[in-house]
Parts: structure tokens; sequence; C-alpha cells
């Protein structure tokens, strides 16, 4: 009862509210360019299974849609490469750039065409410059998906929510960013024991109090990105209780990963103990809020020795998206 009371407590702290509105927002981008220039299959890229997010745009009445590209969450410019760049497609990329906006130019040819000249491809203003293939179907459309993963970075649950095909990637990005967080906090929160001053200002308790949030917080999002509705509270706790849990199994974790460090980090393995319960956290709740799977101890366990696995070959940190 006392730990049903102490996580109630943690989940009033969290803004709700603002988690379910970025869940919920909608998701714009922009695509503009000739109907010649692989603009028209650009967009039909982006909504691949009917997500309705692209916004198809010639820009050569290019003041008609300023007010489009600076609302918009991505700007994608397309064009041929044979030919440079419109004057009015710059403009629509630096028009994006002052606001903000994230940019992506998309370079198409045929099997016709020649390759990108240095006119196309040189002294432009995009965050991002991709090259398709038009005839390459399977690998333009991985090439456009990586500019969305990359480009909407900041936008990580409303892109899972909105683009199902990209939801298990990002899912996964995000339960290897909030480990790696909790581990570099359980890592800093160690130094003030050397530091005279600063001994005492952050014992376990409070730790403990940082990693548990930041876990519960996980599993939240996990919850809203698979459909799941983050206003029951009552059904949330029933829910969230049992897994956030399993983080607390530290002296078992410990034990697993204690003769991995030489003496003395053996010693208080924290960082570790953090990354891999976060991460054991995030794989249970995953299966749970998508598919309605119930981890058993097994399972748990075999989760549990793939997260060390990953933790010791150094692939433990938040992952980027693959370059586009």
């Amino acid at each position: 009862m006392r730990n049903l009371t102490t996580l109630w407590s943690i989940l009033r702290e969290f803004n709700v509210r603002e988690l379910r509105d970025e869940l919920d927002a909608p998701l714009r981008v922009i695509v503009v360019g000739s109907a010649d220039s692989g603009a028209p299959q650009v967009a039909s890229a982006v909504d691949r299974e009917g997500e309705n997010i692209a916004e198809l745009h010639d820009v050569s009445p290019n003041a008609a849609i300023r007010t489009e590209i600076e609302s918009a969450d991505l700007l994608m410019v397309v064009v041929k490469a044979s030919e440079p760049l419109r004057t009015a497609e710059r403009e629509a990329l630096s028009i994006a750039g002052r606001k903000g906006v994230p940019t992506a130019l998309i370079i198409s040819s045929g099997a016709a065409d020649v390759l990108p000249g240095d006119a196309v491809g040189r002294d432009v203003p995009a965050d991002t410059v991709v090259e398709i293939q038009l005839e390459w179907l399977d690998e333009a459309q991985r090439r456009i998906d990586n500019v969305l993963l990359r480009s909407l970075g900041g936008r990580q649950l409303t892109l899972a929510r909105r683009v199902p095909r990209l939801r298990e990637t990002v899912v996964e990005q995000l339960i290897r960013d909030s480990s790696m967080a909790n581990a570099e906090f359980a890592v800093l929160s160690t130094l003030p024991a050397w530091i005279p001053f600063l001994g005492g200002l952050l014992g376990d308790t409070a730790d403990m109090l940082v990693l548990t949030k930041n876990q519960v917080l996980l599993v939240l999002k996990l919850a809203g990105i698979y459909g799941h509705d983050l206003n029951d509270w009552q059904r949330l706790i029933a829910e969230i209780a049992p897994v956030v849990g399993v983080g607390f199994a530290w002296r078992t974790i410990a034990r697993s990963l204690v003769g991995f460090f030489p003496t003395p980090l053996s010693a208080v393995p924290k960082g570790a103990i953090a990354y891999v319960g976060t991460a054991t956290i995030g794989e249970v709740a995953r299966p749970y809020f998508r598919d309605g799977v119930v981890v058993d101890a097994a399972a748990l366990r075999q989760i549990r020795e793939r997260v060390i696995a990953r933790f010791r070959s150094g692939d433990a940190g938040g992952s980027d998206p693959p370059a586009a």
C-alpha cells in the first residue's frame, strides 16, 4: 500500500496534460517542388500508409505558402538531379530556416538523369541533403523515413503516434535515451560523496526518487504512444505499478553486473544498474502496452540478460537514427 501511495505521489508531479497534448498534436510535413521533380512521389512516401501528414505544394507562388512553411514541423524541398534550385525553392528553405523549421533537400533522379551537380547540392541552406533514385522505391522509402526520424527527433512522441511504421524505431530510441539519462544521473549523483562541500546533498533516497520518476515517465510515454488513455489514472496505476516494480530488483541486477567491473568499480556500479533497470522496465512495458502481453519470469530474465549484454558491448547509448 505504501508503494502505491509513493507511486501516486510521483505520478501527480508529472504534467500528464502536456504529455497527452504532445501525443495528440498534429504533424505537418510540407513537401515542395515541381510536378516532375519527384515531389509527388516523396509526399506519397511520407504518407505511405495513409498517415495524412504531408502537404504537397509547388513553390512558384512562394508567398502563398509562407504561412504553411513557417508553421510546419518539417520542410522537404524536392529537386531533380539535373536541375539547379529555383529562386523560390531557395527562398522556401530560407523562410523555414529563419523560423527554426527543420529542412531537407531531396535530390531525385531517374535512370536517364545525370548525377547531381555542384549547383544543386552545394551552398544550400538545408539541414539535410539526401539523394534518391525514383526507380529504387524501397531504398528511396528508407531514406525518406530516415529524414523523418532525424529531422523530427524533437517530436518523438507525435511521430511515433502519427506514423505507425516508424513507431518501433522511435520506441527503441526512447528506451535507450531514457536508460542512458538515468545511468548518467546515477553516475553524477555519486560525485558529491567525493566532494566534501557537496557531500550528502544527494543521498540514495533522492537518487531513487529521481530514477523512479524517469522510469514512470518512460512508461507513461510508451502507454501513450501505443494509444492508451493517459487520463485513466486508476488503470494506469494498476498497470504501471508491477512494471515499475521490475526496476526495483536492484540487488538481482547488481549481482548480475558486479562481476563485469574490476575492483573498486564493482563496489557500486550505480550507472550500470540504473541503465539496466530502466531499459528492462521499458522492454517489459513495450509488449504490454503494444500487445497486452504480460512478461513472465523466464522472459524477464531473457530481457535483462539481453540488456546487460548490450550494455557490456558498448551499444548502450541513445542510438541516433540511421543516416539518410
